[in-house]
């Protein structure tokens, strides 16, 4: 594998134009506590040899079920994906499943998959808040 045009540096990543990416306060601890008691995974509209190296660099991509990061943004797809897979492994995807995504996605999925909650990025934002 290629080494990436950056460097990590505890919670930042510092591109090769010195350029810093960090993560926001308490991502580390927020995923502790959610990987405790949901499954977590990715459906991103992005290029995986691209984000996982930067995920694994944050030590993060183990966090994550069945991640798909592809470069098209059928999202529908890719959760459907997810869900038959968590089947094939013994999820009751027939349950509840929430979903965190941006408010345009959120729009487009909600006829999908009737037993799906989908929240927007914002009110997850706001639910940290609180």
């Amino acid at each position: 594998m290629k080494v990436p045009p950056y460097e990590f540096r505890g919670n930042c990543l510092i591109d090769s134009t010195g350029q810093e990416l960090c993560l926001f306060h308490g991502v580390r601890e927020f995923l502790d506590w959610a990987s405790e008691r949901f499954v977590l995974s990715i459906a991103s509209w992005n290029l995986e040899d691209k984000v996982r190296p930067i995920l694994e660099g944050f030590g993060l991509w183990d966090y994550f079920l069945f991640p798909k990061i592809e470069g098209h943004p059928n999202k529908a797809d890719m959760i459907r994906r997810t869900l038959d897979e968590l089947s094939s492994i013994g999820y009751n995807i027939e349950e509840s499943f929430t979903w965190i995504t941006e408010i345009f996605t959120s729009m487009r999925l909600g006829g999908y998959f009737p037993q799906l909650t989908l929240c927007t990025c914002g009110w997850m934002r706001n639910l940290l808040k609180n």
